[in-house]
C-alpha cells in the first residue's frame, strides 16, 4: 500500500524527475544540433565561421524567447520546438499518476469491502456454542442458564422461561416463606431471592462441593441442587414439597428441610395431619363458630393450618365468628400440605358489637399473637359487597401444636 501511494504523496518530485531526464535529453540533442551546425558553417556559414548564441536555444529549454519591440514575448525562435518533448514528458508523467490513483482507488475499494463483509459476518450476540454450553447443564465461570443442549432461538427461548420460572418461585418465597427461616439455594436461585428482596442472612448459599443442606429451615430444589444431591434430596434431607413451579429440567420445587431426617419428619406429618382433620371435626360442632357449606370440606379434611385450628376455640369464646373460606393453597404441594389463609366476616350480629367494634376486635385479636401463632398479615377487604377479614401465616406450618387434640 505504501508503494501504491507514494507517487500521490511525492507527487512534486514524481513531476520534476521526467522533467530532469528530459532536460538531459534536450541537453544532448542540441550538443548533436550544435555539431551538425558546426559542419554546416564549415561549409557554408556566415563570415565568422561560427554560430551565435541567439542560433541556438536554452539547453533546459524553459527560457522564453527574446520580447519584441513592444515589450511582448515573441515568437519563439528556431529551438522553441525542442520544447514539445518536455510537454510530452510531464503529460506522460502525469498519465502515470492517473494510473497508480486509478490503481489505488481499486485496491482501496477492494480492501472497504473486504472490511465490510467481515463485519457483516460476525456474530452480533452470543455464539451458539455459548448458548449451548450454558443451556446444557455445564458449570462455567459465569454460566448461569441451565437446560437442555439446544442452540440459537430455541436456546434463548430457553433460557427465558428458566428465568421466568425462577422469577415466579422467588416471589412466592417470599411473600410466603417464613421471616425466621433459613433458606439453602444454590447461587443463580440464592442471587434471584435476594434480588427479589430477601436479606442476605436469611440465605445460604449451597456450593457445588456441600454434602448436604441440612442447617436450613427450607432448601430450592432447583435442576442444579437435583443434579448435585439425586435421590437424597427427597429420600434424606427434604421429603416435603409445600410449592413447585415449572416442570421438566426447569422444575423448582421448594422443600421442608428434616433435621432429624426424612422418615422422622414424615411421621410428625402424618401425626399433624391427623390431629388437624381431628380437631376440625370437632370444631363443626363448636355454636359460636359458623363454617359456610364451601369451607367445610377443607376443614374436615385437615387442610387448615395448625396455628388457627388452635386458636378458633379461644377466639369463638370471646365472640361468635363466622369463616367465609380458607384460601391461599401452595400450588402443586404434596398431600396435605394445608391453606395458609382463611376469611372471616367483619361483623357480627350476635356479638353484641357494632360492625367497626366486631372489626377492631378480630383484627387486634390475631395483631396481638407472638410466635408461633403470629400471623404473617392481617387485613380487610371489600368481596362481593362485604367486607371481610383476611388472616394469612407463614409457611412452613409448624409441626406438633396440635398434639393433644386428639
Amino acid at each position: 500500500m505504501r508503494y501504491l501511494f507514494r507517487p500521490v504523496l511525492n507527487q512534486t518530485d514524481t513531476l520534476a524527475e521526467p522533467v530532469r531526464a528530459t532536460s538531459q535529453a534536450v541537453g544532448g540533442e542540441l550538443a548533436g544540433v550544435a555539431v551538425t551546425r558546426k559542419s554546416a558553417g564549415q561549409r557554408g556559414a556566415p563570415a565568422g565561421g561560427q554560430g551565435t548564441a541567439a542560433d541556438f536555444p536554452d539547453p533546459g529549454g524553459d527560457r522564453p524567447s527574446e520580447p519584441g519591440p513592444d515589450g511582448q514575448a515573441g515568437p519563439p525562435e528556431r529551438g522553441g520546438r525542442l520544447r514539445v518533448p518536455a510537454a510530452r514528458a510531464a503529460s506522460a508523467a502525469d498519465g502515470r499518476v492517473r494510473r497508480q490513483l486509478t490503481w489505488a482507488a481499486v485496491v482501496l475499494v477492494v480492501v472497504l469491502t473486504a472490511v465490510g463483509t467481515a463485519i457483516a459476518l460476525v456474530p452480533r450476540g452470543p455464539s451458539a456454542g455459548r448458548v449451548q454450553s450454558a443451556s446444557s447443564g455445564t458449570q462455567h465461570k459465569g454460566a448461569r442458564g441451565s437446560g437442555g443442549p439446544i442452540s440459537g432461538a430455541k436456546a434463548i427461548v430457553g433460557l427465558s422461561n428458566a428465568a421466568i420460572i425462577r422469577s415466579r418461585a422467588a416471589n412466592w418465597i417470599v411473600r410466603q416463606i417464613s421471616s425466621n427461616a433459613i433458606i439453602a439455594c444454590d447461587d443463580v436461585m440464592c442471587d434471584q431471592l435476594y434480588d427479589a428482596g430477601l436479606p442476605a442472612s436469611d440465605l445460604l448459599v449451597i456450593s457445588p462441593n456441600a454434602p448436604d443442606p441440612l442447617g436450613a429451615d427450607v432448601v430450592i430444589g432447583t435442576p442444579a441442587l437435583r443434579s448435585q444431591f439425586g435421590s437424597r434430596l427427597a429420600g434424606e434431607y427434604a421429603p416435603l414439597v409445600i410449592a413447585s413451579f415449572g416442570a421438566g429440567k426447569s422444575l423448582i420445587q421448594v422443600r421442608v428441610v428434616a433435621a432429624d431426617g426424612a422418615a422422622a419428619y414424615q411421621s410428625a406429618f402424618n401425626t399433624d395431619l391427623a390431629a388437624r382433620q381431628h380437631l376440625g371435626a370437632v370444631l363443626l360442632h363448636n355454636d359460636k363458630l359458623g363454617v359456610s357449606p364451601s369451607a367445610q370440606p377443607d376443614l374436615i379434611a385437615g387442610l387448615v393450618d395448625p396455628r388457627l385450628l388452635a386458636m378458633l376455640p379461644v377466639l369463638a369464646g370471646q365472640h361468635p365468628v363466622q369463616i367465609l373460606g380458607f384460601y391461599d393453597q401452595a400450588p402443586r404441594a404434596s398431600a396435605g400440605v394445608p391453606f395458609s389463609g382463611v376469611e372471616f366476616a367483619a361483623s357480627d350480629p350476635a356479638s353484641g358489637l357494632s360492625p367497626t367494634s366486631y372489626r377492631h376486635w378480630l383484627v387486634g385479636f390475631f395483631n396481638g399473637q407472638r410466635a408461633p401463632y403470629e400471623a404473617a398479615s392481617v387485613s380487610t377487604a371489600r368481596i362481593a359487597g362485604h367486607t371481610v377479614v383476611r388472616v394469612r401465616f407463614a409457611r412452613p406450618s409448624p409441626l406438633g401444636l396440635l398434639n393433644g387434640a386428639q
